[in-house]
């Protein structure tokens, strides 16, 4: 086990229920709550939570050919650890210009981007190709991957286009991307552990994926039975508009055809999807993902649509039938553009969004319960916007800390600078235990390998095993034993829940 990784010990976590609460910015981190990045004229593209509530971020410093990573501790100040003073720049090639759209940490602490850089450096940004690099912890290429830390592939002969990075159980690589020839073309990229494409996946590692011309998908997650769920739009010629869409596929690119209809899952609603920003694996076994939807381009909002486990939409969330659109609220603003979700521990979720009004750019939250309506306690009547008059934020990413904390990750610029933004919220949920169970549960072994068991007396409802970020990534029903077999090492948290519906929590590590 990579100790370095895991700054918190074993500890019993005082979490039976998230209540949505009067959200604030937590003035204890970084500067009055806010953290900035290292350089100037930065392009933020992702970003993602670690052990001990650090921060990784990702993307293109402006002007500069390479990409750049941040990390941060989670008091908001870059870690000194990480590359220098918590910064790395890296380039491809010579004078590449290079930019990270993705990012995904293995299960060993090592770090994988995926993104694009110049065909032809002596062009510098004229035509771009697939990139994915290898990172060590501590922010140095892993030399062992591809040549010299990373690998480049060409799709075509124009612009390629980089969406999404996502990693198997046993470390295969798959790319989501596109190129631009006549017309957009889906594709997948499948390489190994060490940054050699599959010659069995497609056409030498290259997949195209079977749908029309011009479709455009934008998000790949993996499950720990690794099936690939993607998500995105296609365009339906019956309306003329975009339609939300999800394929659940195998590992050899074949449609799971159990799943929806025959692998296949279109979402045909009142409003048309612009587009899909992201998708998680909810507590159920379904999805849930955001984007933005609307009649056109001055009255968009915030679309969610929540599918089930063998891809149906939810009729139980939102009185439309699993599918649920929001505005800001406010008769300040005009455009909500959705960009990320996160599940809380109670089975409701915080969106995020952008919205614009008065020129400005500003932050957006929401709290949608597992019915798929606005939750009262959080913020005003289930919204909380961020306005900040000198300062044009540009939000990309909510991560869920592990002790309730809500940090939303962006890019924040004002009349002379562009710089990376962490903002983090206390009292976004609280984590409680109302229950005094006259004898805790036991949950054993930990740390754990392929599989965790509660005894003692309580009759077991349901386990929930969540991840670092906060993911659910294993449940089940009325058993006190749960499978932890195919997950990768790492800081985790079972949610215990009896057959009263009363929650606990235990904090384990699997080794």
């Amino acid at each position: 086990m990579k100790k370095i990784w895991f700054s918190i010990l074993l500890t019993l976590v005082s979490l039976s229920s998230s209540m949505a609460q009067n959200i604030s910015i937590d003035l204890t981190y970084g500067v009055n709550g806010y953290a900035n990045g290292a350089t100037n004229g930065t392009f933020l593209n992702v970003s993602t939570m670690l052990p001990g509530n650090k921060v990784l971020v990702a993307g293109n410093p402006g002007s500069n050919t390479s990409y750049y990573v941040e990390k941060y501790l989670d008091t908001g100040l870059r870690d000194t650890t990480f590359g220098t003073n918590g910064l790395v720049l890296v380039n491809i090639n010579t004078n590449s210009k290079d930019n990270a759209n993705s990012m995904r940490v293995q299960s060993d602490g090592k770090i994988i981007i995926a993104g694009t850089s110049d065909s032809d450096a002596s062009l510098f940004g004229t035509y771009w190709d697939v990139f994915v690099s290898r990172l060590m912890p501590d922010g140095s290429v892993d030399t062992t991957f591809g040549t010299n830390g990373h690998v480049k592939t060409n799709l075509g002969t124009n612009d390629d286009e980089v969406w999404e990075v996502a990693v198997t159980s046993t470390g295969e690589i798959f790319v989501l991307a596109a190129t631009q020839n006549a017309a957009v073309v889906n594709k997948l990229l499948k390489y190994d552990n060490t940054g050699v494409l599959d010659n069995s996946f497609g056409t030498n590692g290259v997949f195209d994926l079977a749908v029309p011309t011009d479709s455009r998908f934008y998000e790949l997650i993996i499950n720990d039975q690794d099936e690939l769920f993607l998500s995105g739009t296609i365009l339906n010629t019956a309306t003329n508009e975009y339609d939300a869409t999800v394929m659940k596929l195998d590992l050899q690119g074949t449609f799971i055809t159990s799943y929806g209809n025959n692998g296949v899952v279109t979402i045909t609603d009142t409003l048309e999807n612009y587009t899909t920003r992201d998708m998680i694996f909810t507590t159920d076994g379904g999805l849930l993902i955001t984007g933005a939807a609307g009649n056109n381009s001055i009255d968009t909002q915030l679309a969610l649509y929540k599918i089930t486990a063998n891809g149906l939409l939810d009729t139980t969330f939102n009185t439309t039938g699993g599918v649920a659109f929001f505005n800001h609220g406010s008769s300040n603003y005009g455009v909500t553009f959705a960009y990320s979700v996160v599940e809380l521990p109670d089975g409701s979720f915080i969106a995020q969004a952008d919205i614009i009004g008065n020129n400005n750019y500003d932050l957006l939250l929401l709290n949608v319960g597992v019915d798929g309506a606005l939750v009262n306690g959080f913020g005003n009547s289930g919204r909380y916007i961020l306005p900040r008059s000198t300062h044009q934020d540009y939000n990309r990413q909510v991560l869920l800390q592990d002790d309730g904390k809500v940090i939303v990750v962006g890019m924040a610029t004002d009349a002379t600078t562009r710089r990376t933004m962490l903002v983090r919220f206390k009292d976004a949920f609280t984590l409680s235990n109302p229950v005094n169970y006259n004898i805790a549960p036991s949950v054993f072994p930990n740390p754990f390998q392929d599989q965790v068991k509660v005894e003692g007396k309580v009759e077991i409802g349901q386990l929930i095993l969540y991840n670092a970020l906060g993911q659910p990534v294993s449940s089940i029903l009325n058993s006190n034993v749960i499978n932890t077999s195919k997950l990768p090492s790492g800081i985790y948290f079972l949610t215990i829940i009896d057959v009263q519906g009363s929650k606990m929590v235990r904090q384990l590590i699997k080794e």
